[in-house]
């Protein structure tokens, strides 16, 4: 049915039918995931909307807060006990010392919470 659509055999349709058979093919899944188009071109972004596809611009050239970024570490104030532990058996169990998920190569700077 694309192929009634567009026409013109250009890489951008070319892109847009991968994207939209693939988008079929998810949501013939019972857990299938959203499939979404990014891309710079505006036109690319409309074609992907008139053929049902979810489509956004890609963000690169926009300004992020220096709050925002990642910056790798966590400063975590942890009690006594735990670095205790941690200078004695060179481990500690995340779980109990944040309730917050960590990060794959995140490293994490212990202070002690009572100074």
């Amino acid at each position: 049915q694309l192929q009634e659509i567009f026409v013109e055999k250009t890489n951008d349709n070319r892109i847009l039918a991968v994207a939209k058979n693939l988008s079929l093919e998810e949501q013939a899944k019972e857990n299938g995931r959203s499939v979404i188009l990014v891309s710079k071109d505006a036109l690319v972004r409309v074609k992907a909307d008139a053929i049902g596809l979810q489509a956004e611009d890609f963000l690169s050239d926009r300004v992020v807060e220096v709050n925002h970024i990642y910056t790798g570490f966590l400063e975590l104030y942890i009690g006594t006990e735990h670095l205790q532990r941690f200078y004695e058996k060179g481990e500690l169990v995340l779980a109990d010392i944040a309730n917050h998920p960590f990060y794959p190569n995140q490293f994490i700077i212990m202070k002690d919470a009572f100074g």
